[in-house]
């Protein structure tokens, strides 16, 4: 094959469009801020950002010991939650209402303590009834009703999940 060498023109490409010159791109915008207004605003919004992280870390760390009792609870297994349930109602109630007189609350003061605490009434009274077994009977009477037992389980779990604050609850 044959190429010859032919000289490359002084313009490539259309040559229609000789002595036009290249497009001027104007300045890159810049992204700091020219006003006070300006800095206001980036002042505002970076400060609400960091106020709603705080909270939001200020929250989380106020829930821990729900996140505590609730992973105590599943952690364990079925018959073995249930026994825990009692345990982990009494610290969390300690914990969350300090400066109420919960301690000396039994039967139904307790239960109806509970109750009033939470958004909706979690213990229903054949609950109460098994709870109470859990707490003063062998595991003979109690371990056998696996229905009770997950019901329980469910209703503590969500207790502790959803209590009331302090502020809004009362003995």
């Amino acid at each position: 094959m044959f190429t010859p060498d032919l000289p490359k023109p002084q313009i490539f490409g259309n040559y229609l469009l000789k002595g036009f010159n290249d497009i001027m791109l104007p300045q890159a915008v810049s992204f700091k801020p020219q006003t006070f207004g300006a800095w206001a605003a980036l002042i505002v919004i970076l400060a609400s950002v960091a106020l709603v992280v705080w909270w939001q870390v200020h929250r989380w760390n106020i829930n821990a010991y729900r996140r505590a009792a609730v992973k105590n609870l599943s952690a364990s297994s079925a018959d073995d939650a249930i026994a825990l349930v009692p345990s982990q109602l009494r610290q969390v109630a300690n914990q969350a209402y300090p400066d109420l007189a919960i301690g000396g609350l039994t039967g139904e003061e307790w239960f109806d303590f509970l109750n009033l605490s939470a958004e909706s009434v979690l213990f229903t009274a054949d609950i109460q009834q098994h709870l109470e077994a859990v707490t003063y009977q062998s595991p003979d009477v109690w371990e056998n009703n696996n229905k009770l037992n997950l019901s329980s389980v469910e209703a503590a779990v969500q207790w502790i999940e959803k209590h009331m604050p302090q502020k809004r609850v009362s003995l």
